[in-house]
């Protein structure tokens, strides 16, 4: 009973859930007194707590699912044995005990959806799904109406309150991994449960407006790009990508078939086994990585509880967080890197013609370079190819007295935080050109690529490099703590040139609707001055200088 009241409120007491699992299987083992025995529900509670604490107990689940008989089990029973044993992944381990309860969930002739909803989901993480077709056409009836009166609500104002609900938002996203499981599994196409599906990933992309990655996926991925960008043959590299089955991925190699997901210890991934004192995956990564080899993608897991000692933070990434990139993908794939032509090969683009694309937006004066690419890139994988096209160039630059780059115009390039970690590479180089202007206003650019900027301004102003200006606007919504590191990173600003100090200038854009205000800012970021959209920067004395950055705001509300 104190275990449960516990994890009502979401506490977890390892020790007492420990000697209450312990309990509990020497109960079902008999080695207590008759007066100490569990009843069935006493099991079934602690399970559904153990489990409502992100817990797991192996020695427990196993002993239960060999013990218990499904059909003596209520339906509210049920419900929580089958979320107990979805959520921590442990369905695979007892399949059988699994299926049996789904037959019993169909027994009752009268349920809720939600019973059926557990029950296809701890099917669906078995692997049983298509063994249970009329499993997942009775969810699909019970939640059918449900789905719809969720996707009706955005627009009249309802979704205001629906995009901060949590729990909502989970529902929305187990549904969703469970019809595509018995879509894929199954090979049974039904339009209205496709509907469905389409449906539920409008109603998730509005819960989820911006794009989120957590610090450890940034340096993960900006590792991987670096890993595929320095190969003999490079691939593009796509971050946070939604495959055509609609799976949302933390990195993709689409040439490869190849899916790199970051699992970190604070995003829903990992279960504790308070039995073995580790972590495990909990049956949402479980059941995300069934869909994905499903649909014939390869997978590879980088779990930060393994490789949280080879300081994936370090910039650059160190070699041995490089090796084990290398060699657990290699391992997934079957192959070696230098063998990628043979096995999965890319059609590059005509070098020559994009040569004359990449000179014809060049403009070379005196000492000074310019780009202005207009819409010329259009992508990440284009975007690589002028990123080697530009290292190419920097010794005949170089030879001809060029100096600086004055204006780097990249936007409205649909540029992900992928590009963005291939510009950082190319500008980080140790003979890259100083480079006063980046504009990277109207891509696709979130919070992966704003850390990555933060890094890459740190380090230049070092070396006497520094950026001067740094444009932002029109990109997905930037969190504020991501632009918070891209203003410390300023702190060695302002810098001096020609007897002027300059500032660094960050412009991003001010929204309607949740977008970095003027009054969060302030309160937020410390020794910066925030400016509306509209006035000039001008270069002044170091005594008329205040602070060690400048943030501009503009757009719909500028």
């Amino acid at each position: 009973e104190l275990v449960t009241f516990l994890a009502v409120r979401q506490i977890a007491h390892y020790r007492l859930l420990d000697r209450a699992c312990h309990r509990a299987k020497q109960s079902l083992t008999g080695t207590l007194p008759p007066a100490y025995t569990f009843t069935t529900a006493q099991l079934v509670d602690l399970l559904w707590s153990v489990a409502s604490v992100s817990c797991v107990h192996t020695p427990l689940f196993d002993a239960v699912g060999k013990a218990l008989r499904a059909e003596d089990l209520t339906v509210e029973q049920l419900e929580r044995t089958c979320y107990a044993y979805w959520f921590t992944g442990h369905a695979p381990r007892q399949r059988k005990f699994v299926m049996e309860m789904a037959d019993a969930v169909m027994k009752f002739k009268e349920t809720k959806w939600q019973p059926v909803f557990e029950a296809a989901g701890a099917v669906a993480c078995a692997g049983g799904a298509k063994e249970r077709p009329e499993l997942y056409e009775r969810l699909f009836l019970a939640t059918a109406q449900r789905v719809q009166e969720l996707h009706q609500y955005w627009g009249t104002g309802r979704d205001k309150f629906l995009r901060k609900d949590r729990d909502g938002e989970l529902f929305v996203v187990r549904l969703l991994n469970v019809f595509m499981c018995f879509r894929l599994e199954h090979k049974k196409e039904n339009q209205a449960m496709k509907d469905m599906c389409q449906n539920l990933r409008k109603i998730i992309r509005h819960m989820q407006s911006t794009p989120h990655q957590s610090t450890f996926q940034v340096q993960i991925s900006k590792a991987a790009a670096m890993l595929f960008s320095s190969s003999e043959h490079p691939v593009e590299v796509n971050i946070e990508y939604v495959t055509k089955e609609g799976i949302d991925v933390d990195i993709a190699i689409p040439q490869l078939n190849l899916v790199v997901e970051v699992d970190g210890l604070g995003g829903d991934h990992f279960v504790n086994d308070i039995g073995s004192r580790q972590v495990v995956l909990n049956g949402k990564t479980l059941l995300k990585k069934r869909l994905l080899q499903a649909s014939d993608w390869k997978v590879f897991n980088v779990q930060q509880p393994q490789i949280s000692h080879m300081r994936p933070d370090a910039n650059p990434p160190t070699k041995q967080l490089m090796d084990y990139l290398r060699n657990g993908i290699e391992k997934t794939l079957g192959h070696n890197l230098a063998g990628t032509p043979e096995t999965a090969p890319v059609a590059p683009a005509p070098r020559n013609r994009a040569q004359a694309r990449f000179e014809r937006v060049t403009k070379l004066a005196g000492k000074t370079v310019e780009f202005w690419a207009g819409t010329v890139l259009g992508n990440d994988q284009v975007f690589q190819a002028w990123a080697r096209w530009f290292n190419e160039q920097k010794p005949v630059w170089t030879q001809r007295g060029i100096q600086r780059v004055t204006h780097l115009d990249l936007s409205n390039n649909n540029l992900s935080d992928t590009g963005v970690f291939y510009l950082v590479s190319v500008l980080m180089e140790p003979d890259a050109f100083p480079v006063d202007v980046i504009d990277l206003s109207d891509n696709r650019i979130g919070d992966g690529g704003v850390e990555a900027l933060s890094d890459m301004v740190m380090d230049l102003a070092t070396e006497g490099k520094p950026v001067k200006e740094i444009r932002l606007a029109g990109n997905y919504e930037t969190t504020i703590p991501a632009l918070q590191n891209l203003v410390e990173a300023a702190g060695r600003y302002p810098v001096e040139e020609g007897g002027l100090f300059y500032p660094l200038v960050i412009r991003v854009e001010q929204t309607d609707e949740g977008g970095v205000a003027p009054a969060v800012l302030a309160s937020k970021i410390r020794r910066v001055r925030v400016a509306l959209a509209g006035e000039e920067v001008a270069q002044a004395p170091a005594e008329k200088v205040a602070g060690g950055g400048q943030v501009l705001l503009g757009g719909s509300a500028g």
